[in-house]
């Protein structure tokens, strides 16, 4: 059984009733961008989902995706047989870098011969042998999008959806896509306005979901999701106007009539009836739940549903913990970054009351904003094997009050139904297309800790190959290579060894007691790594998540094949060493920098964003990044 519809359509299906299991159903989304969170609903009912694209002027669809269950992004996918599509930038170049935003432009046999008694429209939008490699009719489609690493294709929305507000570029539909992913909303357009004295600003037209309208605070949803969009989007990009509406004008094809709405003034359009509040007993229940386990993660008593989890105790490995129980307990996939944008017990209480309601097990982001601050001074911090961002919650504690920080997590770590990315390639793809989708824009500040200064370091080799500028490159005690040892070269191997052995025994002799500390607290997570490997535990449990990720992350980094690249990295090394390197000087990056910067400070691999030490860390870092930007 086929079911074809726009996403319009098969979203008031889904609303109105489409909820079991069809065995056999195959369905294919078109015509409008389709969102994870209608997919994941759609796989509730059907055996298979593709998302195709093409405009009516090739044909109906040029290119085709099998959209998979668990996918976090949904590309338009390839190109189908007898069709070629190109990507051209603003000077008219083809653009084949992944990452890179350009126009669509459709070849191939399913291209129309033009548009009747019209040959000036014709002369623009149908051009003849554009290239000389790529002879022809060509169909300039309108549509922006860039190349992924796969060689698949992320469709930005249409050129005249893509306006700018103060100067920078927005495109309206990445804003919808944002405001779209919270339960409540059915249908939602952003429209670019322009005031009388003219100011350019945006305006947000919002249905709601029929379940949700009874006792629907216009007031108090739109504070929460301008609060939520400021931890997803660049301040530019919230809208300053929403309108609730009681009903979305579609067209005749099932999609948003934009032209209708934007024909409504804030006045005219009809709002859903109001009513009292109720309370919520569930999130009440859920509270209760949470904070049970907060007290008990914490040792304290008579917690406040406010109370700051950073500010009465609470730290990094307390985190794992505490989520680890919420996630068990509530079955849902919580990143640790929830603590950072909601870091009390009503807020942790209310994101996991969203993914019960909504049957979902995550509805977190890989981009996460960690402090607020200007829009022009911007630091993307990305984790160590760790996985854990709150690791820099000592920057966002001394650093500067108008330095903006973003975090960037690992998607396998926020949701457990998704398998690890196995390449560093890929990782840093995912990122830099999750930056831009949010509408950050360089020159870039890249910060990665540990594991994390390969990714930062592959991110600017991709954003330089992209033309695009990377103005600081750090890393934080990042080794740039690692190699099998014996397995790579014997005698190599043979000596490493023996220069390791040679490490442990002047470490032992010089401070013996640390040493001890040290060795004991190694040797303990060695073993749970080991019972890790053979539990067959890869999801289910946050810590044990972790520990697969990081398995996934060292094979990504022992087969890893740096480029070098033209940019100067900043490398911090900890003063207090506790692992041997063949390369002591510059972790061996400068084989790959043209320049490699190293500052030394204080305390040891694991515990340099630690107090004491974090403080001066950060007072360094933000010196460099004011001198840089």
């Amino acid at each position: 059984t086929q079911l074809s519809a726009t996403p319009s359509h098969l979203r008031s299906l889904v609303n109105h009733g489409l909820t079991k299991k069809l065995d056999g159903l195959r369905i294919t989304s078109a015509g409008e961008p389709l969102s994870v969170g209608l997919a994941e609903s759609l796989f509730l009912v059907c055996d298979s989902l593709f998302n195709i694209y093409g405009p009516s002027e090739t044909t109906i669809f040029s290119t085709i995706k099998k959209v998979e269950p668990g996918s976090k992004l949904i590309t338009i996918g390839k190109p189908v047989p007898g069709t070629t599509i190109l990507i051209v930038d603003e000077e008219g170049e083809i653009v084949n870098e992944p990452g890179k935003v350009g126009e669509l432009i459709i070849g191939g046999t399913g291209v129309g011969m033009g548009y009747l008694n019209r040959p000036e429209l014709n002369r623009e939008k149908f051009i003849e042998n554009p290239f000389p490699s790529y002879m022809g009719r060509y169909y300039r489609s309108g549509d922006l999008g860039h190349w992924t690493e796969d060689g698949e294709i992320i469709c930005m929305g249409r050129m005249d959806h893509q306006v700018k507000i103060r100067g920078q570029r927005v495109e309206l539909g990445e804003i919808e896509n944002k405001i779209s992913t919270d339960i409540v909303v059915h249908h939602v357009a952003v429209l670019k306005f322009t005031e009388e004295n003219g100011e350019d600003f945006l305006r947000a037209y919002i249905s709601i979901k029929d379940p949700y309208k009874s006792g629907f605070d216009t007031q108090s949803w739109i504070e929460e999701c301008k609060s939520s969009l400021g931890k997803k989007v660049s301040p530019h990009m919230i809208p300053s106007q929403f309108v609730i509406l009681d009903h979305m004008p579609l067209n005749s094809n099932g999609k948003i009539d934009r032209n209708l709405i934007k024909s409504y003034s804030v006045n005219e359009a009809k709002n859903i009836p109001q009513g009292p509040k109720k309370k919520n007993v569930e999130l009440v229940d859920s509270e209760n739940r949470i904070k049970a386990l907060w007290e008990k993660v914490l040792q304290v008593t008579d917690s406040d549903p406010e109370d700051d989890f950073f500010k009465v105790g609470g730290h990094s490995l307390l985190a794992v913990e505490l989520i680890s129980l919420i996630e068990k307990e509530f079955n849902v996939n919580l990143p640790l970054s929830v603590l950072f944008e909601y870091p009390n017990i009503k807020g942790v209480a209310s994101q996991v009351n969203k993914l019960l309601e909504e049957d979902l097990k995550s509805n977190s982001g890989c981009l996460v904003k960690i402090k607020e601050g200007d829009t022009d001074k911007v630091l993307f911090f990305i984790h160590g094997v760790g996985l854990n961002p709150i690791e820099i919650n000592t920057l966002v504690q001394n650093m500067d009050e108008n330095q903006t920080i973003w975090g960037l997590q690992s998607p396998a770590v926020v949701d457990s139904t998704l398998s690890p990315m196995t390449n560093l390639e890929e990782i840093a793809n995912f990122y830099i297309s999750q930056i831009k989708s949010a509408g950050l824009s360089g020159p870039y500040n890249l910060m990665g800790n540990s594991f994390g200064g390969l990714i930062a370091f592959e991110m600017a080799n991709q954003l330089t190959k992209a033309g695009e500028r990377v103005s600081f490159l750090g890393m934080i005690d990042t080794v740039a290579s690692q190699n099998d040892g014996l397995r790579d070269n014997f005698i190599r191997g043979l000596n490493t060894l023996i220069q390791k052995l040679l490490f442990e025994m002047t470490f032992v002799v010089k401070d013996f007691q640390y040493y001890l500390k040290f060795r004991k607290k190694y040797i303990s997570e060695k073993w749970r790594n080991v019972k890790e490997a053979f539990s067959n535990n890869k999801g289910t449990d946050l810590y044990s998540r972790i520990k697969h990720i990081e398995r996934v992350n060292f094979e990504a980094w022992r087969n890893y094949k740096h480029e070098p690249i033209d940019a100067k990295i900043t490398l911090f090394l900890a003063e207090r060493k506790t692992f041997y390197l063949e390369d002591p000087k510059t972790y061996g990056w400068s084989s790959f920098s043209r320049e490699v910067e190293t500052i030394r400070m204080p305390g040891e691999h694991a515990d340099m964003l630690k107090p004491p030490h974090g403080e001066k860390f950060s007072r360094t870092l933000q010196s460099i990044l004011n001198s840089v930007n």
